[in-house]
């Protein structure tokens, strides 16, 4: 018996009881420690089974001729109709772990972890995006989540493969970039966000009017979180930058309706100085 295990059962007394009462007690926190360990590995094995699949179709994408046949897209959405089983099973493993007494969100892990797999293979989708997509597979079922994602993953391809103009796109000045990076830097060195009150006030309004949804991938991706709720007459110029840049990718997704799309865009540009 280890030597915590002893100082437990000596902390609850003496006697017949109080030792039978301490081996229960020790014994029940490591079946339950066990059980913990055992939805862990769980976790571990199915994260890295989802983010396999995601690759395999990825690549599968990226390989497909375009405009897809139905023949090609109706295989790539059988293969993805499996992640519905796979996503209940994350939700039922994450609620074990929870219930264990771990701290993680397994839900988050599968995000980052689907998203990071696309990046992997060159596909850099926002992670709101995949975030949006696997509450849906949760809530509704992969065929739902299945061809959200999908569409999303081949619009990107096809950018790429000479469609429209280059997605990325300043809401400062208009500029066109092929990728988020290279929109970023540009937003880094030619714009400066303003030191008006009036409009610093005027783009957090527009803020406050969209969608929580759109909002929280806005707050997401300037990496202030919960900090865009606050004044943002307080917050620093490098702060206002990011919100700048943030409102810029969510608007080059596409998250939203038009009305929310013409005030990420308005909001770009009333924060960034000429």
């Amino acid at each position: 018996m280890d030597t915590k295990d002893v100082a437990i059962i000596g902390l609850l007394g003496t006697g017949a009881a109080a030792t039978g009462a301490g081996i229960y007690y020790v014994l029940k926190a490591r079946s339950r420690s066990d059980d913990l360990e055992e939805v862990l590995k769980q976790q571990a094995e199915l994260l890295a089974d989802m983010k396999a699949e995601v690759q395999a179709v990825g690549i599968e994408l990226q390989n497909a001729e375009y405009p897809m046949s139905e023949a090609v897209a109706n295989g790539i959405r059988s293969e993805l109709a499996n992640y519905e089983w796979k996503l209940n099973k994350a939700q039922e493993l994450n609620e074990k772990a929870r219930e264990l007494g771990s701290e993680r969100d397994f839900v988050e892990e599968i995000v980052e972890g689907i998203t990071d797999a696309l990046h992997e293979i060159g596909l850099f989708l926002l992670k709101p995006v995949v975030a949006i997509a696997v509450g849906i597979g949760i809530a509704k079922g992969a065929m739902y989540f299945g061809p959200k994602l999908m569409k999303s993953m081949i619009e990107w391809i096809k950018q790429s493969r000479g469609g429209p103009p280059p997605p990325w796109t300043c809401g400062g000045c208009g500029a066109q970039f092929g990728t988020q990076a290279e929109l970023q830097a540009h937003v880094e060195s030619a714009h400066t966000p303003t030191s008006s009150s009036a409009a610093i006030r005027q783009a957090q309004a527009q803020f406050k009017a969209l969608s929580v949804a759109v909002a929280n991938a806005v707050a997401a991706e300037s990496g202030l979180y919960r900090k865009a709720g606050q004044n943002w007459e307080g917050l620093g110029w490098q702060n206002l930058l990011g919100l700048s840049f943030g409102a810029m990718a969510v608007e080059n997704v596409g998250i939203g309706t038009a009305i929310e799309l013409a005030l990420l865009r308005s909001m770009t540009m009333v924060l960034l100085a000429a």
